[in-house]
């Protein structure tokens, strides 16, 4: 069983007559489903903006702790570079 619940509001005579341009143009007449899809659509489109929000900020603090683990890499190797050298010095 379908529950349909009615909503009124209020829109200028404009965007009313934008409106029923372009329900005509998709050939129909329902007011009904032209607003679902819309809604609908305006929906995931929200969905998809706030998942791109939290990927970005997650990337962002990612790229920082990305740092701080390269830059320790980078002085671990050149320990290691230097540990590696002093011990063929001292084979000559």
């Amino acid at each position: 069983m379908v529950n349909n619940n009615q909503k009124r509001f209020n829109m200028s005579r404009n965007m009313i007559r934008t409106l029923n341009n372009k329900i005509l143009q998709n050939k129909t007449n329902n007011h009904s489903d032209f607003f679902q899809k819309s809604v609908r659509l305006y929906i995931c489109q929200k969905k998809r903006e706030e998942i791109k929000e939290k990927l970005k900020s997650g990337y962002q603090e990612m790229g920082k702790l990305n740092r701080e683990m390269a830059d320790e890499g980078l002085i671990n190797l050149c320990e290691t570079f230097n540990c590696y050298e002093d011990s063929l010095a001292e084979c000559d």
